[in-house]
């Protein structure tokens, strides 16, 4: 922050230093300047003058800093080779840089360009990662500072400068609000806890602006950027994608989830359009003559957040997307039979391995032996033969077979030299020598697609083996018999299930498509039932998210691609080409959210296998083939129409004790979120483990945060005058001073002393004469603009942070309304202390007049010199002092009513927050307050130890119900946000909200007890079947299109079909 010095005039600015002779202001800052200097021998170097007292905060923690780093060596560090005290300022000469980073990115947009090359790029910050890795893992020294100003070049290669916020890893001690920069500045510094990662972030930042121009969070005042750090995602569309998941880590708000170091961070950025171009769509020879244009944009795309892969828009890069999303009228299905067609299942790689051993499992169970229903075919591919020993076969019919299972290894390089020429023509030479000793892609797409191409004679002769025993008559004739099933003699269905992330999945699956296409033709069999199932999981680790990314990117751009211009085929296996055909007929993309844990896994693949049952042989087959034939007969022949689907299923029983159960955990839960203990406007100091003393110290950091203290009330007000001027503050009052004393020169001495301090009254606007125009030129009047845009984002901060407060476990209401009313309190303070220093400065105001006045009367030769730099010490100080005295009171009293806005707002929330409380409390007081019913309509057999059971249970459940709402982060429940922003409370769906989560909270804490058991009334819960709706809704829904809903019943269970169906669309709606 900046602050007005009062000594400015006691150093010589011509030779601070005996030998040391300034020339050119390099730059000003907040607290001091850099100077071009000729030193002793005439050698060119730096010169930075830290005003102020040496005892001062800021002076001596920029000692204290160089202190620590002038024993540090490193060639990418900026060398520090004097320190002086010179009056009292703080003197450091320091090597000469012939610029900055922010230099060269100016020079870069002034050439018509975004930023700063890549590859330049690279080099520069690999030099600055150096050295800050260098200092916290020599010397446990965080820099704090890095900037594109702090990143000098010296012979074409960046030194890290300025070490004045330098710490200690582990000194959470001193503040660093207010000194650092916001705009690069890491989420932890706010908290006060630096980490080791913290200049990391600042890096990420630094490396965004410097190549796009623009940084990842486009805050304009400290309190914006500083709400934006610590709760806003960045934006990183101005990066290519194959930088975006690799920012976007370092950039993360949690310390330990960045990269190990610096270094590991460019490493990282040097690797990534290598990790993107193992991935790209292969190219023809025809392509290879129109340049890079046609593919080489397949893993570098512009991004938008895809729920939880944040690296690219991998829908919109398919086809055009919208946001809107309507119903399609509903298929008439009829009561018949089910007639089923022959049926291969291809999977490919591990995810469609899993997916066909868990079908085949659900088969056997459904029809006994499956080996013995030939009309249905299974065949999987893989490069690892690890995958295929997990799912070896098993007994029961279920498991896949060996001849079901076709292993794809690598050969060795020498392998394939042969076939090099027409190889290499869309594989880059180095995967083609040096593959993997696994023999597997080792996630490596082209990998992959060699795999393919090296064994696709095999392929072809498994995939042409399997359709022809699923289609021929006797087949037909015996899985009609075994299944009960008519499997008529039509063009049979084939579904291919793969993940787009894997190398072998994304390597073979487009291949595959047109591989069976082309059997198709040379069997003379329609192919309109050919679907592709395409799986997505991305990763957590980074390397395998970003690889993952890329291989689904390409694989996409390619479906686009080849659907609505070409599929150049593949000479080196005699793979035809096709003309505006895509691979599938019906082509599914399923986005799975992060790479889910083997249990995730496993119930991913199960449900896959599920629709795949119910798409083959339930009556649930002709809905979805209604589906498919409907969006085919559309025609559309620009792009890919891609499908998606999502699935849920839940039971139709609610149990009477789970209910119950749920009604008075509910109300304990809303007695908790309503009750207080005192007043909170009561100021006895509360217990340290108390929610008032939590509230108390979160809204303390707040305050700090922000800047809502009164010693950093000049410090904020000067500093944004700074921002409207463009220029530093204490120069301008300098310059300004200068220019006033030139102007009146003509006036006798007593007069020219009232002109200057007239003018700068005029300056400060502070003249009670000052005309509307002038005023509007005035420091005050800047100060105001930047108030009222600096207040209006602080508030809607302030408000947002309560609203928060309300959905946090173990605050809630009761938590807001202490932090609320410590905030009134606290800006009642500032008021009263901003009031005292206002009469504090009156008086200062009227000595530094009576001297000036005295000064003048004198008229001493001091007053008559032509520049205010000329008068002696004493003239000059009393002018300094009394214009630094008008501008800070005209800071207190803008600050002051800013403040008092503030504190209005916190008054009508606490309203707000206390009416909260009381509709909390009425909505508790409606449910029941014990257990004596919950057991009413059970045997009582089966409910002797329940009752006591929950009665002992019941804080506990009232603890994991809370956390329950907050990780969900349910819209009927941050309602409660909009209440303590001026709105009003939904009782009804936040009631609804909190008993349905109790009811799973309970269901959880009594597994022992069967619902089945426990309810003999055979009815189903209305909600229940609505959150089952959304459960099946598909994580795509969100980019728009047609859906359609199918509810499934099971014959024996005693509903009414319509009734139920209705409350389906209901749930739906």
């Amino acid at each position: 922050m900046e602050t007005l010095p009062k000594d400015v005039q006691t150093i010589d600015l011509r030779e601070p230093i005996p030998g040391y002779l300034l020339g050119e202001r390099l730059g000003a800052g907040g607290f001091g300047e850099v100077w071009r200097a000729t030193a002793p021998g005439g050698l060119a170097k730096a010169v930075k003058i830290v005003y102020g007292h040496m005892q001062g905060d800021r002076a001596a923690q920029e000692l204290k800093a160089l202190q620590r780093i002038k024993e540090v060596r490193h060639p990418m560090l900026l060398s520090l080779e004097r320190i002086e005290s010179v009056a009292e300022n703080l003197v450091i000469v320091m090597e000469l840089a012939d610029g900055s980073l922010r230099d060269r990115l100016a020079e870069k947009e002034a050439a018509g360009l975004l930023g700063i090359p890549r590859e330049d790029l690279l080099v520069y910050l690999r030099d600055a990662a150096d050295a800050m890795d260098y200092l916290v893992e020599h010397h446990s020294l965080l820099h704090l500072d890095i900037k594109p100003e702090n990143l000098l070049l010296v012979a074409d290669r960046v030194k890290v400068a300025e070490f004045g916020l330098m710490r200690e890893l582990g000194d959470v001690n001193s503040s660093l609000i207010g000194a650092m920069t916001p705009l690069y500045a890491a989420p932890e510094l706010f908290d006060g806890t630096p980490h080791r990662h913290s200049d990391q972030y600042s890096l990420a930042v630094v490396y965004q602006e410097l190549l796009s121009g623009q940084p990842p969070f486009a805050g304009r005042t400290p309190a914006q950027l500083i709400s934006q750090h610590l709760h806003s995602q960045p934006n990183l569309k101005s990066l290519p994608t194959c930088d975006q998941p690799i920012i976007a880590r370092a950039l993360s708000k949690v310390a330990e989830r960045r990269f190990p170091n610096c270094r590991a961070l460019i490493e990282e950025l040097v690797d990534a359009p290598r990790a993107v171009e193992r991935t790209q769509p292969r190219r023809t020879p025809g392509d290879a003559a129109q340049g890079d244009r046609s593919w080489r944009g397949a893993g570098c795309t512009t991004t938008r957040k895809l729920g939880g892969l944040p690296e690219t828009d991998l829908v919109s890069f398919v086809y055009p997307v919208s946001t809107d999303v309507r119903n399609l009228p509903p298929i008439k299905l009829q009561a018949d039979p089910v007639y089923a067609r022959p049926t291969l299942f291809v999977g490919v790689g591990e995810m469609g391995t899993r997916v066909l051993c868990d079908l085949k499992q659900q088969l056997c169970n459904k029809f006994g032996n499956v080996d013995e229903i030939p009309a249905m075919q299974f065949l999987a591919l893989e490069t690892d033969p690890q995958t295929f020993a997990q799912v070896s076969s098993e007994s029961n019919g279920g498991g896949l077979r060996f001849h079901e299972l076709l292993h794809l290894p690598l050969k060795n390089p020498q392998d394939y030299r042969a076939k090099s020429s027409l190889l290499l023509e869309w594989m880059n030479r180095r995967w083609l020598y040096n593959i993997p000793r696994s023999r597997t892609t080792e996630g490596i797409r082209a990998l992959g697609r060699l795999a393919f191409v090296d064994h696709f004679g095999l392929i072809v002769d498994a995939l042409h083996t399997a359709l022809a025993t699923a289609i021929a008559p006797d087949s037909l004739e015996v899985t009609t018999r075994r299944t009960g099933l008519n499997f008529s003699a039509g063009p049979p269905r084939v579904f291919v299930v793969g993940s787009t992330t894997g190398g072998t999945g994304s390597g073979m699956l487009l291949d595959l498509g047109y591989t069976l296409r082309t059997l198709f033709k040379k069997m003379e069999i329609a192919d309109e039932q050919l679907c592709g199932i395409l799986t997505c999981a991305t990763p957590l680790r980074a390397k395998a998210r970003d690889l993952a990314v890329a291989n689904t990117v390409a694989l996409l751009g390619e479906l686009k691609q080849f659907s609505g211009d070409r599929y150049p085929g593949e000479p080196a296996c005699d793979l035809p080409a096709f003309e505006g055909q895509a691979p599938f007929a019906n082509t599914y993309f399923l986005y799975l959210g992060e790479s889910p844990d083997e249990t995730a896994f496993r119930q991913s693949a199960a449900d896959i296998s599920n629709y795949l049952l119910l798409s083959t042989v339930t009556r649930a087959a002709s809905f979805f083939e209604q589906c498919r034939d409907e969006s085919n007969a559309t025609g559309h022949q620009e792009f890919a129409v891609t499908r998606t689907f999502g699935m849920s299923r839940t039971d139709c029983q609610a149990t009477n004790i789970v209910s119950s159960g749920a009604n008075v955990l509910a109300g304990a839960l809303f007695t908790q979120w309503a009750q207080y203990d005192k007043d909170p406007r009561q100021s006895n100091p509360p217990n340290r483990n108390s929610v008032e003393a939590k509230a108390h110290a979160l809204a303390e950091k707040f305050s700090e945060m922000f800047g809502l203290t009164e010693t950093r009330t000049v410090e904020e007000g000067v500093l944004l005058i700074r921002e409207e001027l463009g220029q530093d503050t204490r120069q301008f009052i300098h310059k300004s001073l200068n220019d006033i004393w030139m102007q009146s020169l003509h006036l006798k001495s007593d007069e020219r002393i009232r002109d200057a301090v007239e003018t700068v009254d005029q300056l400060i606007g502070a003249s009670r004469e000052l005309s509307t125009a002038a005023h509007a030129k005035s420091l005050s009047a800047m100060l105001d603009r930047q108030l009222v845009l600096n207040s209006q984002q602080t508030r809607v901060a302030l408000q947002d942070w309560l609203a928060k407060l309300v959905d946090t476990p173990a605050l809630r209401v009761v938590g807001a309304r202490y932090a609320c009313s410590w905030l009134i309190r606290h800006f009642e303070q500032l008021e009263r202390a901003a009031s005292e220093q206002l009469d504090r400065l009156m008086n200062d105001i009227s000595r530094l007049q009576s001297s000036l006045q005295s000064a003048g009367s004198d008229h001493s030769e001091d007053t008559k010199e032509r520049t205010l730099v000329g008068m002696n010490s004493k003239v000059f100080r009393d002018f300094f002092d009394y214009a630094t005295a008008m501008l800070h009171i005209t800071i207190y009293r803008r600050s002051n009513r800013a403040r008092q806005l503030m504190r209005e707002v916190l008054l009508d929330t606490e309203r707000r927050l206390r009416s909260l409380s009381q509709s909390l409390q009425v909505l508790a007081d409606e449910f029941p307050k014990s257990t004596h019913d919950l057991t009413a309509n059970l045997d009582p057999a089966k409910s002797r130890q329940y009752p006591s059971a929950f009665q002992n249970r019941l804080p506990q459940l009232v603890v994991t119900l809370d956390r329950a709402l907050e990780r969900t982060h349910l819209g009927q429940l941050l309602v409660m946000d909009e209440l303590a922003k001026g709105g009003v409370i939904d009782l009804e769906n936040l009631s609804r909200s909190v008993v349905k989560h109790a009811e799973t909270v309970l269901r959880r804490h009594f597994q022992g007890v069967a619902a089945a058991e426990l309810d003999e009334q055979g009815s189903y819960d209305t909600e229940r079947l609505k959150e089952c709706v959304n459960r099946a809704l598909p994580h795509l829904i969100s980019y728009g299109g047609a859906k359609r809903a199918l509810v499934i019943l099971p014959t024996n269970g005693g509903l009414d079909a319509a009734t139920l169906s209705q409350d389906a669309r209901l749930a739906e709606e």
